[in-house]
């Protein structure tokens, strides 16, 4: 009996011992016909027993051909297979050499003490089995062991005790990947001890703190270990003592830490043919050294998801033993060098996103073995390379999405390829009618062509393929009605097209079909009553935006497995069916935008996995029923416009802990914002938006966390509750398809794929008094604030311009008083403002952000408020203008004058000069002159001495003739 490695079963293996022994027999006894073999007893009776510990859920009770003598015709046991424990009848089959547990729930029982005492296993798989506990250490006694699978048992407890494994001598293969290895610190000095060990899987076992000193030399006497795997265990650099493995044949360091260039520890490995570095952060260039250590051996090379960039080298066309390549996800330019059609074995290429550009080269005419090629996320050019059509006849995949292909499909040719399994040309620009030739494309499975500008009609001959599983033709031009040959169809979305006729006159007899999506056409008519027979196993429906009209069917209620409904956006009327069942899976319904009346049925609390509720935009009233406190999965609730009554239910904060998005605008809610709402901490849009709600605002709005965060020192700003989504909503939700309008910037928006990143608060149009609660300046994470059209008082809070991401503020429309805080310059995004008609006063702040919103209309209607860009001037302004413009006159004056002085001194003091230089430049040059001059001179000194001394003395005689007299 033949079993192979990848099955994951193991009735037969268990047999194995049985009929291997019932085969010795036989040959001993050659007179036996193989009709007269049977079980030995007590071994048979052993497996009974065995089978009685397992629960069989599948329907068609595989257990049930466990009777009978002859052991060898019993099937083998399903997948999924239950049972508490392994019972140790397994200790009967004394030849039992390999067994296979791997896939079976042993709902986290420990792993079987009686393993250890098998000692003639030679091959033993628990991998997916759900043990738990420590790996009993007695499995060092199986030494005849060759095989040992423990992966993905994530609950075992492993640390250093595992000495055991150095025990196994005979072990040549060891897979304990996805185990939780951190703790085990000693694992590769026990490793080392294993001169048998060929292959060694680690992956994802959180390795990183001990892969490198001291045990740089772990691996010195592993140098036979041919296959090691070591992936995704966040190492920051390659292992050094990988250039001792120098007879390894495949190594896996995908989805690490690595980075920088590709390691010189490498070119030892010259035995490689598998070469696994995807998914780290190596950066250019290849090193050239690959084609001369890799040339002779090398068969795959996966360097996809890292950061290579530049050209792709040419030579890699010399590695004419390459069956597969991986570029993929790096950042390669520049065209396909025609160099790779030299690859005749190359049976995968992988270059997509990339920045690759040019056409295909024609080159890939010889790639005659290529079965694989995704060349999708490029900016790849041309028409349809006809070339592949005709020459590479192996070809079953093929995708060209998401590059700039243009023209029409070559309808003569594309039927040629008999062997294409998978064909992806979305978002191009091909048109043109879809070829009638595909009908020949036998073995097709999945077809996309969406985002095109393909017209016409969908060919009736598409539904002739039997294989045909998956059909995505979503956001082209077709038009006509759906072929009803698509009935065998599991995925079809036809989505955003021009296709007609009447939902009610489909054939929905599609017993097998998952997923359908005929959104956005001309669909008409009414849903069929009896839905849920014509189509038992649909799990997705979307039908929102087409004319259907009529009732919803009750029969929607029974499709227990259909966890997404949208009929949004139609003509449909009467009320919510009030049928709805525990037990089923919905996550997502949308009945918005249609003509529904009455109330939310009470049953509709019996759905408590759903996640998101969509009502708004139709004519539902009453109360909100006190049932939906059991959706405690509700993530997205939106109620709006409609003519819902009462107060805001308390319940709903105890009740829905995940919800994210609270949507009740437009309907008649009165009373107070309970303050229970405070305790949403994953709140990131709530809009209460025109309702009668009244009373104020409470200070506690502030706890709401999720509209609360920091700055990262990145520009990339995201909420907290963004990664809640992406953990909780990415299963349950899907945010290319949720949508919501809100009110920013004074606008409605819809608001679709970017939906998980706003942020925004709406409490507009409702009777709310009392001042703005200082705790809303913590919300720091808003982009939209709209308050308006309220009867809020106060002034507005001087810590606003902490809250650095808002994008819009609308405080229209109410009382608020004082001056606008000169903070709001510090509001660097924001785009919107309005506090128009209110009782503010003072000058408007003209700092940073504030001087683009310039807009009057912003600020009118608060008549205390001056300062541009209002055109009333502030009080004094007037005063100061003309002091400073009769400063600016007098000023002028001045400087008249001072021009005048200076010109006159300046022109003294030019005239004084010149007639002294002149003077002296005679008497200089004229001798007779200056003689002349100097007795001139000395003659009127004489005088003017003998003047002063006559003078001098008669003044001292009169002193003297007085001075007797007294």
């Amino acid at each position: 009996m033949r079993i192979s490695y990848e099955s994951l079963v193991f009735g037969f293996v268990l047999l194995f011992s049985e009929c291997s022994t019932l085969w010795f027999m036989s040959e001993i006894n050659a007179s036996s016909s193989s009709s007269s073999i049977f079980c030995i007893e007590h071994e048979r009776q052993a497996l009974l027993k065995f089978k009685a510990s397992f629960k069989d859920p599948s329907t068609s009770y595989r257990l049930s051909t466990w009777k009978g003598r002859d052991c060898c015709q019993w099937q083998d046991f399903e997948y999924d297979m239950e049972a508490d424990e392994v019972n140790p009848s397994l200790l009967k089959l004394k030849y039992l050499s390999y067994l296979d547990l791997s896939g079976k729930n042993f709902h986290a029982s420990p792993v079987p003490m009686f393993l250890g005492s098998m000692k003639q296993l030679t091959h033993l798989f628990l991998s997916r089995s759900n043990f738990s506990g420590s790996i009993p250490h007695n499995l060092g006694n199986l030494t005849n062991l060759v095989l040992l699978d423990l992966r993905g048992i994530r609950h075992l407890q492993i640390d250093d005790g595992i000495q055991w494994i150095s025990q196994l001598q005979s072990l040549q293969h060891l897979d304990m990947s996805y185990v939780n290895l951190s703790k085990a610190h000693t694992l590769f000095q026990v490793l080392n001890m294993l001169p048998s060990l060929l292959q060694l899987h680690l992956r994802d076992c959180e390795l990183d703190n001990f892969l490198e000193s001291p045990f740089l030399n772990a691996f010195q006497n592993m140098t036979s270990l041919r296959v090691l795997d070591l992936s995704r265990n966040n190492l920051n650099s390659t292992p050094l003592w990988l250039e001792k493995c120098n007879h390894l044949v495949e190594l896996h360091l995908s989805g690490n830490k690595l980075d920088g260039s590709i390691p010189n520890a490498l070119r030892n490995l010259t035995s490689l043919a598998q070469l696994d570095l995807s998914f780290n952060n190596f950066i250019s260039p290849i090193p050239s050294w690959f084609f001369e250590i890799y040339n002779c051996n090398l068969r795959v090379l996966d360097l996809s998801g890292n950061k290579f960039s530049g050209h792709l080298p040419s030579w890699l066309g010399k590695f004419d033993k390459l069956r597969t390549i991986d570029l993929s996800s790096n950042s390669f330019i520049g065209p396909i060098p025609s160099s790779l059609g030299n690859l005749s074995n190359l049976v995968e290429l992988w270059l997509s996103g990339n920045h690759l550009n040019g056409t295909i080269p024609d080159s890939f005419i010889q790639l005659v073995n290529l079965r694989s090629l995704h060349l999708e996320d490029n900016n790849l050019d041309g028409v349809f390379p006809d070339f592949l059509l005709r020459d590479l006849l192996s070809l079953n995949k093929l995708s060209l999405s998401n590059n700039n292909f243009h023209g029409v499909l070559p309808a003569n040719t594309i039927g040629q390829l008999v062997n294409l399994t998978s064909l992806n040309l979305s978002f191009n620009r091909f048109h043109g009618n879809i070829p009638k030739s595909l009908e020949k494309l036998v073995n097709l499975e999945y077809l996309d062509l969406s985002y095109n500008h393909f017209s016409g009609v969908i060919p009736q001959s598409l539904g002739q393929l039997v294989h045909l599983d998956i059909v995505f033709l979503r956001r082209n031009n077709l038009q006509g009605n759906i072929p009803e040959s698509f009935d065998h169809i599991r995925y079809l979305d036809l989505s955003s097209n021009a296709l007609e006729g009447s939902i009610s006159k489909l054939n929905f007899s599609a017993q097998s079909c998952f997923y359908l999506d005929l959104s956005d056409n001309h669909i008409t008519g009414q849903l069929p009553e009896n839905i849920s027979d014509l189509m038992p196993n649909l799990l997705q429906l979307f039908l929102g935006k087409n004319l259907i009209n009529g009732s919803i069917p009750k029969s929607l209620c029974k499709m227990e497995n259909l966890y997404n409904l949208d009929l949004s956006k139609n003509k449909l009327s009467g009320e919510i069916p009030n049928c709805w069942r525990k037990g089923q899976s919905s996550c997502v319904i949308n009945l918005s935008s249609n003509k529904l009346t009455g109330a939310i049925p009470s049953s509709i609390g019996n759905l408590d996995s759903l996640a998101s509720l969509h009502l708004n935009d139709n004519s539902l009233q009453g109360e909100l029923p006190l049932s939906m406190k059991n959706l405690k999965n509700l993530m997205v609730l939106d109620l709006g416009e409609n003519q819902f009554s009462g107060t805001i239910p308390t319940w709903m904060m105890d009740s829905c802990p995940l919800l994210h998005i609270l949507r009740l605008r437009q309907n008649n809610f009165s009373g107070n914002i309970p303050s229970q709402l405070c305790q949403l901490s994953r709140l990131q849009i709530l809009d209460l938006g025109s309702n009668n709600l009244l009373g104020p605002i409470p200070d506690c709005i502030g706890n709401l966390n999720a509209m609360a965060f920091k700055n990262s020192s990145d520009n990339a700003i995201m909420p907290l509750a963004t990664s809640y989504r992406y953990f909780e909503l990415s299963l349950s939700v899907e945010w290319n398809r949720e949508e919501l309008k809100q009110v920013m910037k004074g606008r409605e928006l819809d608001y679709t794929s970017n939906l998980q990143f706003l942020v925004n608060l709406d409490l507009s149009n409702n009777n709310f008094s009392g001042s703005i609660p200082e705790g809303i300046t913590a919300l720091t994470g808003l982009q939209g604030l709209n308050l308006s059209h309220n009867h809020l008082f106060g002034e507005i809070p001087e810590r606003i311009g902490d809250m650095k991401s808002l994008e819009s503020i609308d405080f229209s429309q109410n009382h608020l008083s004082g001056t606008i805080p000169n903070s709001m310059s510090k509001l660097t995004g924001l785009g919107h403002m309005n506090l128009s008609y209110n009782n503010l006063s003072g000058k408007i702040p003209r700092e940073s952000q504030l001087l683009t919103l310039d807009n009057p209309l912003f600020y009118i209607g608060n008549p205390y408020l001056c300062g541009e860009p209002l055109q009333k001037k502030c009080p004094g302004e007037e005063v100061d203008q003309a002091l400073a413009e009769s400063n600016g006159e007098e000023d002028e004056d001045g400087k008249h004058d001072d021009l005048e002085k200076i010109w006159f001194y300046f022109v003294v003091a030019v005239g004084y000069a010149t007639g002294f230089w002149i003077s002296i430049g005679l008497l200089f040059f004229k001798k007779n002159w200056r003689h002349a001059y100097f007795r001139w001179g000395e003659k009127v000194a004489d005088k003017i001495y003998v003047s002063i001394a006559l003078k001098a003395a008669k003044v001292k005689k009169m002193m003297e003739g007085n001075s007797v007299d007294e």
